[in-house]
């Protein structure tokens, strides 16, 4: 998987739902992950983080990615 397959999955992700924990939702993105996958991923919420479109947060020692503006009100 590259980052752009990854975006887009986490785009059509953050469609439905308001934050994406790695640990906890990766599973519910993809089915079997590997570790090339996760890190896709990783550095698509990143990337992400960096236009503004999310803001990552650390709670328990687990990183969380919430959503910072509605994006599904951009299609």
């Amino acid at each position: 998987m590259t980052v752009l397959e990854a975006s887009g999955e986490l785009f059509d992700w953050f469609d439905q739902n308001d934050k994406f924990d790695l640990e906890e939702d990766i599973s519910k993105l993809l089915k079997k992950p590997s570790k090339s996958d996760k890190a896709a991923v990783k550095c698509a919420l990143q990337e992400f983080e960096q236009m503004d479109v999310v803001k990552a947060t650390e709670i328990s020692g687990e990183k969380i990615w919430v959503l910072s503006h509605a994006i599904r009100y951009l299609k």
